[in-house]
């Protein structure tokens, strides 16, 4: 357990009394946005839009590190709208984790790249765009 998620496990239990949630990765996604919004020191959503597509890295995560990446099977265009972080693949056994992996974000990126490759050329992405 990094120190980050140690520290929000203890003050889940400080106020709830017990710990009984057994996932956090719901919250890579606020971390990325604090730090996108400490890089540029601005609460313009384009700034901070524009400063999340160029991609943030080294984002302290409960499992981890982050950094984010580019999508080419999602977007022909050079915007990371993704992101890789360190993994730890438990199981587990008794109401306790049992460790089974763990890897680091350049892992994640390979594993990335191969379930997702990048489009042929002219290919269509299957996400719908924004409007």
């Amino acid at each position: 357990m990094t120190p980050l998620a140690a520290e929000m496990k203890n003050a889940h239990v400080a106020k709830y009394g017990e710990w009984d949630y057994a996932d956090y990765m719901t919250t890579p996604c606020i971390w990325t946005l604090m730090a996108a919004l400490q890089q540029v020191e601005d609460t313009d959503v384009q700034v901070v839009a524009d400063a999340m597509h160029e991609g943030i890295s080294g984002v302290f995560v409960p499992d981890g590190t982050l950094t984010m990446i580019t999508r080419p099977d999602m977007n022909p265009l050079p915007y990371c709208v993704d992101a890789v972080m360190d993994n730890s693949l438990k199981q587990i056994k008794n109401k306790q984790p049992v460790l089974l992996v763990h890897f680091g974000a350049d892992q994640s990126l390979l594993y990335e790249r191969r379930a997702y490759p990048p489009l042929p050329p002219g290919a269509t992405p299957t996400i719908v765009p924004p409007l």
